[in-house]
């Protein structure tokens, strides 16, 4: 029998494959196919809100060898996880820089 634990995280950690659109000045590029993690506020991210959240605030944790080397994460950027379109409004390196822990609202029209 083999117990191949390689792909385990894909289950437990309940990954989803998104869309990540880097806003740049010289036009946006999108990354598909991008495998986050989606998780909740800390509680240092909802005292930054003013304690008031409305349930429209998540956070994706993205690799960052993901995006590409020396694509960075930043501010006004999205996330598009289905038909939910996300804007980063915050974003930092974590775990070594392996990886992006971005602060992201809904966007609704």
């Amino acid at each position: 029998m083999n117990f191949d634990v390689s792909t385990d995280h894909e289950i437990f950690d309940n990954t989803e494959a998104v869309t990540v659109t880097l806003e740049r000045s010289g036009g946006p590029e999108q990354i598909e196919n991008v495998t986050v993690l989606r998780r909740a506020l800390n509680r240092q991210e909802v005292l930054a809100a003013g304690g008031f959240l409305t349930g429209d605030e998540t956070v994706f944790n993205i690799p960052s060898t993901e995006l590409g080397t020396g694509k960075t994460i930043r501010e006004g950027d999205r996330v598009t996880a289905g038909d939910e379109d996300w804007r980063v409004k915050a974003a930092g390196l974590l775990t070594f820089k392996s990886r992006w822990r971005a602060v992201c609202t809904l966007e609704r029209s």
